[in-house]
């Protein structure tokens, strides 16, 4: 098991784990300290593996979850399966150190 806190960026923020394991996201926490609403993103990037009608697959990002937080809120979402394959991203619609997002995951 494992946990990182990120602040709320429009900038993408990626947790990168050994490309041979899956991630799985078990909850993801959000305090919103911050005068504004935020929507957060979390993507799955990655390649699929090859296949003889298509050895060379393009990377794919696929949206895995999307989570409005008002101004003030506190959101605690547990008991979540929410398999990445590749590289979990994650972006919020603004830019704010008031508001931390902590997604805890485990390896697979």
């Amino acid at each position: 098991m494992g946990t990182i806190t990120l602040q709320s960026s429009t900038k993408e923020k990626t947790l990168v784990v050994n490309p041979s394991s899956k991630l799985t996201i078990t909850r993801i926490e959000i305090d919103n300290n911050s005068s504004n609403s935020a929507t957060i993103t979390l993507s799955d990037v990655y390649t699929p593996t090859p296949t003889p009608t298509n050895p060379t697959p393009e990377q794919k990002s696929v949206v895995r979850k999307v989570i409005t937080s008002k101004a003030g809120e506190h959101l605690d979402i547990s008991k979540l399966n929410i398999t990445i394959f590749g590289v979990l991203s994650v972006v919020s619609t603004i830019d704010d150190t008031n508001i931390n997002i902590t997604i805890s995951y485990k390896v697979d």
